[in-house]
């Protein structure tokens, strides 16, 4: 388990001059972290399968198994900012 100086660190790590690339980088660790999901999972997620409402995504994981996983306050805080950049 990582301590909560160390997550800041990896989240501080993801800072790029572009806001959005930051907002999404911040939003995949935080996804890693909070939910246990591999790094194929997150590159293959889509948005359809993001319910904010009950808190929960659905990951596509080994042999092409579906999944329901939970989604934790920070990683939904910090997807619906990096969504909201392109609903403008």
């Amino acid at each position: 388990m990582l301590s909560s100086a160390e997550i800041q660190y990896l989240l501080d790590s993801a800072k790029f001059s572009v806001l959005w690339l930051t907002t999404r980088n911040k939003a995949i660790i935080a996804l890693m972290l909070d939910s246990g999901i591999r790094q194929n999972e997150v590159c293959t997620l889509v948005k359809k399968g993001l319910d904010f409402d009950r808190g929960a995504l659905q990951v596509t994981g080994k042999v092409s198994k579906d999944r329901l996983v939970p989604l934790g306050y920070i990683s939904k805080m910090l997807l619906e900012d990096y969504l909201s950049q392109f609903l403008h």
